[in-house]
């Protein structure tokens, strides 16, 4: 009899040794998070220098949610018909804003985003005043893996607020269309 409480003892402990050993770990809540952003310029007749760093968490294995920052500094020569002369325009961006990004399959995913941004509006009168603007876009895009936990992304989406060329009478809007790209890199910590 004490022979075969002790095989039952035996085989309770592998048994529940091997069950909590299949038990699936779920992920510290730092190997969720993701970091990165974009950086962007062009150079010419219109010259912009843009940073916009981003952080986010993997809610589930589908769904994303973030956090992005936007800087631009932008310089370009316009005519000022008033002075009937050359001009140049400096001015800078700053913006805040929060996004969902949905897997679809593969490195497809679906995005959707609101973005506030400060801006420096350009008159037609030669004039400047910060304005805000608010922008809410929908879109699609692809992640492809470079290594590790780091991936590189396309975005394209659809800004549903953008009202043309020369909303609120300003020559300097914040974009001259209603299509949105965005590319950069994000990398897991």
């Amino acid at each position: 009899m004490r022979k075969s409480r002790y095989y039952i003892i035996v085989l309770v402990f592998f048994v529940t040794s091997s069950s909590f050993a299949q038990e699936e770990q779920k992920p510290a809540f730092l190997d969720k998070v993701f970091y990165g952003g974009g950086l962007g310029a062009g150079f010419g007749g219109y010259t912009y220098i843009n940073v916009s760093p981003i952080i986010g968490y993997r809610a589930t294995n589908k769904l994303s949610v973030g956090l992005r920052l936007m800087y631009q500094y932008t310089t370009f020569d316009y005519w000022d018909s008033q002075d009937q002369m050359s001009k140049q325009y400096k001015g800078n961006d700053f913006g805040i804003g929060g996004f969902a990004r949905y897997a679809l399959f593969g490195p497809v995913y679906l995005q959707a985003e609101y973005e506030y941004l400060n801006y420096d509006g350009l008159a037609f009168d030669g004039s400047s005043s910060r304005s805000g603007f608010d922008s809410y876009m929908a879109g699609a895009g692809f992640a492809q893996s470079i290594g590790g936990k780091a991936s590189f992304f396309v975005t394209a989406m659809y800004n549903f607020s953008y009202e043309g060329f020369n909303q609120n009478g300003l020559y300097r809007v914040p974009y001259n269309s209603p299509w949105v790209i965005r590319v950069g890199i994000a990398a897991g910590l």
